[in-house]
C-alpha cells in the first residue's frame, strides 16, 4: 500500500511539473511572437521612413534643379552646392535606413 502511495505522488509530481514546463513554453512562445510582431512593426516603419524620405529628396532635387535651369551663373553655383548636400544628406539617411531595415528582417528570419 505504502509503495500505491509512493508511485501515485511520485506521478503527481511529474504531472504537475509536465504541466508547468507546458505553461512555460506557452508563454514563451507567446513572448516570441510579440518580439516577431514588434520587430515586424519595426521593419514596416523602417522602409516607409525609406520611401517617403526618397520622395522627399526627388521633390527638393527636381525643385532645385528647375530653379538652376532658369537661374543666374552665381545662383546656379549656389543650388548645385545645395544639391550636393542634399543627395550626401540623403546618402546618410538612407544607409541608416536600411541598416534599420536590415537588422529587423534579419531578426524576424531568426
Amino acid at each position: 500500500m505504502q509503495q500505491l502511495v509512493f508511485v501515485n505522488t511520485q506521478e503527481r509530481r511529474t504531472s504537475r511539473r509536465t504541466e508547468k514546463a507546458e505553461i512555460l513554453e506557452r508563454r514563451l512562445e507567446d513572448a516570441i511572437y510579440e518580439a516577431q510582431q514588434r520587430l515586424k512593426r519595426t521593419a514596416d516603419k523602417a522602409r516607409q521612413r525609406l520611401d517617403h524620405t526618397k520622395n522627399e529628396v526627388r521633390k527638393k532635387l527636381d525643385r532645385l534643379e528647375k530653379q538652376a535651369a532658369h537661374a543666374s551663373p552665381a545662383v546656379t553655383q549656389q543650388i548645385e552646392v545645395r544639391i550636393a548636400e542634399l543627395r550626401a544628406d540623403f546618402d546618410v539617411r538612407e544607409k541608416q535606413l536600411e541598416t534599420a531595415l536590415e537588422v529587423a528582417q534579419h531578426g524576424l528570419r531568426h
